[in-house]
């Protein structure tokens, strides 16, 4: 039995080559191409490179968000990657001292997690899930 792989030559000029290659590591590739395969992970931010993106801001995707958060070498690299994969959400950090007295949403090991509602004007927070557009992430104070 042969296996046969998905991954298909790439015009790729990241190493200075116009020739069409197949990248080792497609995530470290640096070119501009633009196929689903090449462009599903640019960059390395330590993740399995899958995008998660989803219509709605959903119970998963904040569950996901927090196993992410407990898994944080660096929070900051977790957050950017969480971004990059799920763009369509608004994602804002602050400190827990700007949240003022509010009971969050959810909370992660690093930070408390509230939503941020949809609607027009003003950015306003919620607790509906339903309403929610994205989140913002209140890092705790040790």
């Amino acid at each position: 039995m042969s296996s046969v792989t998905s991954e298909s030559t790439k015009s790729c000029g990241c190493k200075g080559e116009q020739a069409a290659h197949q990248p080792k590591h497609p995530h470290q590739c640096q070119c501009s191409s633009d196929s689903a395969e090449h462009s599903k992970h640019k960059g390395h931010c330590g993740c399995k490179g899958e995008s998660q993106a989803s219509e709605v801001l959903s119970q998963a995707v904040i569950d996901t968000l927090i196993k992410q958060l407990a898994e944080a070498e660096s929070f900051d690299k977790k957050v950017e990657c969480f971004k990059k994969h799920h763009p369509q959400f608004r994602v804002v950090v602050c400190s827990e001292d700007d949240m003022a007295e509010r009971e969050p949403y959810a909370k992660a090991a690093t930070c408390d997690i509230f939503l941020i509602g949809k609607g027009e004007g003003c950015a306003k927070l919620t607790n509906d899930l339903d309403m929610a557009i994205g989140v913002v992430l209140a890092t705790l104070e040790e």
